[in-house]
């Protein structure tokens, strides 16, 4: 098991839910803090629009988005399936996160209206 798992690992152990901000370490090392916006379903599964997160210097996509999913079990099975942008543009889950960073989860689309020209 790699450094990377066993962190994110302990700083799971270690978080708590207050409110609308979400704490890593309790109060230790932490450095971000990160502005997350929902859209269509999963503003409507979580019940929310927008919450924030502090994170741990050095944090990435995917240590944000399987504490999300932690959170919230019910919002999608599997975090690396997570359609997230930074700052208005997609980014990877090994993309680093920066103070003051705006994450967007972008749900999934499907559907639209068959092309009538064929």
């Amino acid at each position: 098991m790699g450094e990377g798992s066993r962190r994110r690992r302990r700083l799971r152990k270690r978080s708590r839910r207050l409110g609308d901000i979400y704490l890593f370490g309790a109060g230790r090392g932490l450095a971000l803090k990160i502005d997350l916006r929902l859209f269509a379903g999963y503003r409507d599964r979580i019940g929310r629009a927008e919450m924030t997160f502090d994170l741990p210097e050095g944090a990435t996509v995917g240590l944000l988005s399987e504490e999300i999913v932690r959170c919230y079990p019910g919002l999608i099975g599997d975090p690396a399936r997570l359609v997230v942008a930074v700052n208005q543009e997609y980014r990877d889950h090994l993309h680093r996160l920066h103070e003051g960073d705006e994450v967007a989860l972008i749900p999934p689309v499907s559907g639209g209206a068959p092309n009538d020209r064929d």
